[in-house]
């Protein structure tokens, strides 16, 4: 026979019910554990830009680094590329010699079309080795 469990009062709604975690019920701990996870994507997105920024004002941004075109206006979030991907390289996320500043069209053409443009393949290794050491 199972044990019946007591219900508290849940310290964010003062409901009396089942409590889930951190002396609040499954509904509010789920709304929390929601802003938490979205306060930390924001501030893991200003930290982006702020990095990305930095990179633009550091290096000669008015060129693709793949083509060559000029790039017209104030950077935009596709102006910048990861060369190795956050997901399967997290310690370079922040790491500048894996930033690539693109055109929409080579920024386009690199995840559509993997290996076709070949620009960055010295980089990559020496990114690759760095992590490697």
């Amino acid at each position: 026979m199972p044990i019946p469990l007591k219900q508290k009062v849940c310290i964010e709604c003062g409901k009396k019910r089942m409590i889930f975690s951190h002396g609040r019920c499954k509904e509010c701990a789920a709304k929390q554990s929601f802003k938490l996870k979205r306060s930390m994507w924001i501030e893991q997105k200003k930290a982006d830009l702020d990095f990305y920024m930095d990179i633009w004002l550091g290096r000669k941004h008015n060129q693709c680094e793949a083509c060559g075109i000029e790039l017209q206006g104030s950077p935009q979030l596709f102006n910048f590329h990861h060369l190795l991907e956050k997901s399967k390289y997290p310690l370079l996320r922040y790491d500048a010699d894996n930033i690539a500043i693109l055109c929409l069209q080579c920024h386009d053409q690199i995840h559509r079309m993997p290996g076709r443009i070949t620009a960055f393949d010295d980089r990559i290794t020496e990114l690759k080795q760095k992590i490697e050491n």
